[in-house]
């Protein structure tokens, strides 16, 4: 991607401000702190969906044992 596409999305207000929180959520300084590490995170789901997993994300057991469950799709289906 181009420079001037990266400088359009920073000029975005509500994109900047989510760029902004994550690197802060984060502890990362910089955009390019942040892009590497999405662009890993997104390299390995990719990698297992390959493989034939489900990537998700999931809360802790409640009393009844009972959990939420988030699946992501990152690849799409053929």
């Amino acid at each position: 991607m181009s420079a001037q596409f990266h400088e359009q999305q920073l000029q975005n207000p509500e994109i900047a401000e989510k760029i902004e929180w994550m690197k802060q959520r984060l502890k990362l300084e910089t955009n390019e702190e942040l892009f590497s590490k999405a662009l890993s995170l997104l390299y390995q789901a990719i990698q297992l969906e390959d493989r034939g997993y489900t990537v998700g994300a999931f809360t802790k057991p409640g009393p009844l044992g009972d959990r939420e469950l988030i699946e992501y799709q990152i690849v799409p289906k053929k």
